[in-house]
């Protein structure tokens, strides 16, 4: 691939990013039922795991990179055959790279599904727009 190409092709990527930043799309229902059997998962610190595991995991009320995002939290749906694939991807984007843990959130209510976005342009990544609260939050060390 020629210089010019490449060029395009990453003002293209970096385009996209911006565009489809903050998820927009409702969940389809074979989303939803997974979510219903696996639960999200969340990308964090362990230092957070008492604090996560008695309040939920705080929408980001600090740094956020469109006002719109303002008090959203950022999930995956859980899924053993893409986990990697997605700590990954969190891992290469900057303070990220310190996460040494993850939440897993099951028992979420039909009104808390119903608020949950998705972005299926890119990376598939979920956002609950507050704290995120439910009776059943576990978190573990990754290896």
């Amino acid at each position: 691939m020629n210089l010019i190409n490449q060029i395009g092709t990453n003002l293209k990527g970096h385009y996209n990013n911006i565009k489809y930043h903050t998820p927009k799309a409702k969940l389809n229902e074979q989303e939803i039922e997974m979510i219903k059997q696996n639960g999200l998962v969340h990308f964090t610190r362990y230092i957070n795991k008492d604090s996560i595991e008695k309040n939920g995991i705080l929408g980001n009320w600090e740094k956020y990179i469109f006002k719109s995002e303002r008090g959203f939290s950022w999930y995956y749906i859980m899924n053993k055959e893409t986990f990697h694939d997605k700590l990954d991807l969190v891992h290469s984007k900057g303070k990220r790279k310190e996460y040494d843990a993850f939440a897993i959130i099951k028992n979420l209510n039909d009104e808390q599904i119903s608020k949950l976005r998705i972005r299926r342009e890119t990376d598939d990544a979920i956002i609950y727009p507050d704290t995120l609260k439910t009776n059943k939050i576990f978190v573990d060390k990754l290896d």
